[in-house]
């Protein structure tokens, strides 16, 4: 149990197909489409999530890049598995699974309009910026943090 718990929080830490496109409206009305296809969660599952709300927050876990880092850690992960394990955890590794859990987290912490306020500013160039230098800053932090817990343990 342990082993996995380490492995599931090593997945969160580390934070294209063919193409089926889905139009949202953002807070200041402007169109937004978005690629859907690498996504394959059924809105009509969430019976006190609308279908909209939905789509917004997957549409800001593609925008944020949160879909496709957990993908890439949930590929690392199995790749460096034992060949006998990569069986098993490629069944319990479904990301659309995944997105289907988190989807009433985010709904409990977001309004449409704020979600819909949110992926605008993740599409301005500060947001964007925000998405390239999140990763570096979170290593850059990890490193630091890791170092800082070895000198106080060392004292």
């Amino acid at each position: 149990m342990t082993i996995w718990c380490v492995v599931i929080s090593v997945f969160f830490v580390f934070v294209p197909l063919t193409a089926r496109a889905e139009t949202i409206y953002l807070e200041d009305g402007e169109e937004y489409v978005y690629d859907v296809s690498k996504v394959d969660v059924d809105p009509s599952q969430f019976t006190d999530i609308s279908e909209g709300k939905v789509k917004l927050i997957i549409t800001l876990m593609e925008v944020t890049g949160t879909r496709q880092s957990m993908q890439t850690n949930m590929e690392h992960i199995i790749a460096q598995a034992p060949e006998e394990k990569r069986p098993e955890l490629e069944k319990l590794f479904d990301i659309n699974d995944i997105i289907g859990q988190l989807v009433p987290i985010y709904d409990r912490h977001y309004t449409e309009n704020e979600l819909k306020e949110i992926i605008g500013f993740y599409r301005t160039p500060a947001g964007k910026k925000m998405i390239e230098a999140i990763p570096e800053i979170m290593k850059e932090a990890m490193k630091t943090s890791v170092e800082y817990l070895q000198q106080k343990s060392n004292q």
